[in-house]
């Protein structure tokens, strides 16, 4: 961590972006430039969720709140434009760019949309994070007392509260009353743009075989079968591939199914009908309060190499054909089916299968 003196800056370009968020000002290249200098690898690793979010099939779940600028007035069904969105995040150069004093020479310059997106991310997300020495991992899984997962994250990153809250203050009071345990959480990459900005949503969970809420567990490796590498923003220093697990700190409230604990059934829910006892190394917490992220473990499945800058325009073209893809997957899939059908139905034509042999000849 920084001293008083390092942190003052990236708190006060912090301060000035929220101002500017409300009052729809323009963000300037320096206030995103103090905020990423702060931790760039934290900066990488908070952009690179939201890049996934962005890039989802359920991005209009998880891209929520939804960046004010980037809403279409007078839109009647859908004001959200995610493909200007997805511009604007295409957009951004390498990170490490960005924070330097000077770019480097022949850099890719942020457009204002870029710069106005970053600026939010950095000054919308209640959590700050910090990169920790990865050898810090078995001290931390030690704290669930079921250290049972060998593999070291080739990235930890510790969570904080930017700010202090009512949600903070009453898990603070709960926390004294009750006790906590550390658990795991394994879930999507593209899951946790959603986690850091609003914290875990019970009512989002499908499951609830064991009871309503969201499912942690005190064993590490439980949480590995659930976890689902996603791909991360394609100028990531950290990596290519990742997967992530938050490490989190619950209230041992009454209302929360320890590991082993006699779960309440729910017979207004078909789903709810489970065993009426937990698996033993189960938590399930059917309150969000009683949730408080601590840790991030990152696994890189294999590392990033920004390669060399291409020309503007093959970059331009590629990037917009993966626009064009991303925001209309449906038809783009429907298309690729109705090519292979075809393929098919010609390959078992006759005449198309005499062709093909006398070309063969």
């Amino acid at each position: 961590m920084a001293d008083g003196g390092g942190e003052a800056a990236p708190t006060s370009a912090r301060s000035r972006i929220r101002r500017t968020i409300s009052t729809c000002e323009p963000v300037t290249l320096e206030e995103v430039r103090q905020m990423i200098s702060r931790d760039l690898t934290a900066s990488d690793m908070l952009y690179s969720s939201f890049y996934a979010a962005v890039r989802s099939y359920r991005r209009d779940t998880l891209v929520r709140p939804f960046p004010s600028h980037f809403k279409s007035e007078g839109a009647a069904a859908d004001p959200h434009d995610f493909e200007r969105l997805m511009a604007a995040a295409e957009d951004v150069p390498p990170l490490a760019d960005l924070a330097g004093p000077s770019p480097p020479q022949g850099s890719q310059v942020p457009s204002g949309d870029a710069l106005i997106m970053l600026g939010w991310l950095a000054g919308r997300c209640p959590l700050r994070l910090t990169t920790l020495s990865p050898e810090l991992y078995n001290t931390i899984q030690a704290k669930s007392g079921a250290a049972t997962y060998s593999l070291k994250p080739d990235y930890v990153f510790g969570v904080e509260q930017q700010e202090e809250d009512a949600r903070s203050q009453r898990f603070d009071a709960l926390a004294q009353e009750h006790g906590v345990i550390t658990c795991y959480h394994g879930t999507a990459l593209e899951n946790f743009h959603s986690i850091l900005m609003n914290g875990f949503l019970s009512h989002f969970n499908k499951a609830a075989l064991y009871g309503e809420g969201t499912y942690f567990s005190s064993d590490l490796s439980v949480c590995m079968g659930f976890i689902q590498a996603g791909q991360a923003w394609g100028k990531s220093t950290i990596g290519s591939k990742l997967s992530c697990v938050a490490v989190c700190d619950v209230v041992k409230h009454p209302s929360v199914t320890l590991p082993g604990g006699i779960i309440e059934r729910n017979l207004d829910r078909a789903s709810s009908v489970g065993g009426d006892r937990a698996p033993d190394t189960y938590v399930v917490v059917p309150n969000n309060d009683h949730i408080r992220i601590k840790y991030l473990f990152v696994y890189a499945e294999q590392q990033a190499r920004v390669g060399p800058p291409t020309s503007s325009n093959s970059r331009r073209c590629c990037g917009g054909l993966r626009r064009v893809i991303a925001a209309n997957r449906f038809a783009f899939s429907l298309l690729c089916y109705a090519l292979m059908l075809l393929v098919v139905g010609l390959w078992n034509t006759r005449s198309v299968r005499r062709w093909i042999s006398r070309m063969l000849r």
